[in-house]
């Protein structure tokens, strides 16, 4: 079943509410209130469901900044990562070596880089990651851990100065969420699986029947609680396993 346009989730929910029917978003005010309030429940969607096909491999942002060489940025339109790998190889002509780095929380990454002896400049570096917060960063050994202090920039415990001035780009994998995009248009179609665009119409017609007629139908509340319950269980079309199944996998 192919997925339904922008234009024809707005006519549906017009037809519900009773509204007058157009032929373009843009031919009422109603109509394109409609399309913004999808807008919005979409969004929600989005950040509340990580899809497994939203999700891509990509790389870091190198910043090239000798101040902060352990430094890299987050893409903006990734909304989160979930592994990252960093190529090790202790020289150029050496063979590729992605080594996966272990992710911390904020306040242990700090506690673990700053018990490092800040005055051994020979093995390390002191970056300041703000004016009043230093870093005790490893400066003669690839990086092992990271962490993220503002969902923008990546933070790794070390770099080896003996190969490269900053983190590279080029050196790192990441399997992350990618945010996709969405336009006000009369043939757009909202980036979702087949069986979410239920939970996107219920949703937006509650939405739009309380904002613009200030009315609630608890049926279709009761339908939407019911569509994202299993929405949520079946957002995965492969590779889809229960905890309680039994694994009939070949024992080696």
């Amino acid at each position: 079943m192919a997925k339904p346009t922008l234009l024809e989730i707005v006519q549906d929910i017009l037809t519900e509410m009773s509204g007058d029917q157009v032929n373009s978003i843009s031919d009422t005010q109603e109509a394109t209130d409609v399309a913004n309030v999808v807008k919005v429940v979409w969004n929600e969607l989005i950040d509340e469901i990580d899809f497994p096909f939203h999700k891509e491999l990509v790389t870091l942002e190198g910043l090239a900044d000798p101040s902060k060489p352990n430094y890299m940025r987050i893409p903006e339109n990734v909304s989160r990562i979930e592994w990252i790998k960093y190529d090790t190889r202790p020289s150029l002509t050496s063979a590729k070596d992605y080594t996966p780095m272990v992710k911390m929380e904020p306040s242990d990454f700090i506690d673990f880089v700053n018990a490092r002896p800040s005055t051994d400049t020979s093995n390390y570096v002191v970056v300041q990651h703000t004016a009043d917060i230093p870093l005790v960063i490893g400066k003669l050994d690839s990086p092992s851990y990271w962490t993220t202090f503002d969902d923008e920039y990546v933070v790794f415990d070390s770099y080896d100065s003996d190969v490269e001035a900053t983190l590279q780009t080029s050196k790192t994998i990441c399997s992350a969420f990618i945010r996709p995009t969405f336009t006000v248009a009369d043939d757009h179609v909202p980036d979702l699986p087949e069986n979410m665009f239920n939970v996107l119409r219920i949703h937006a017609l509650n939405r739009c029947m309380f904002a613009l007629k200030q009315t609630i139908n608890p049926k279709t509340e009761r339908e939407e609680n019911r569509l994202r319950v299993r929405a949520q269980r079946n957002k995965q079309r492969a590779l889809r396993k229960h905890l309680d199944w039994p694994d009939y996998g070949r024992k080696t």
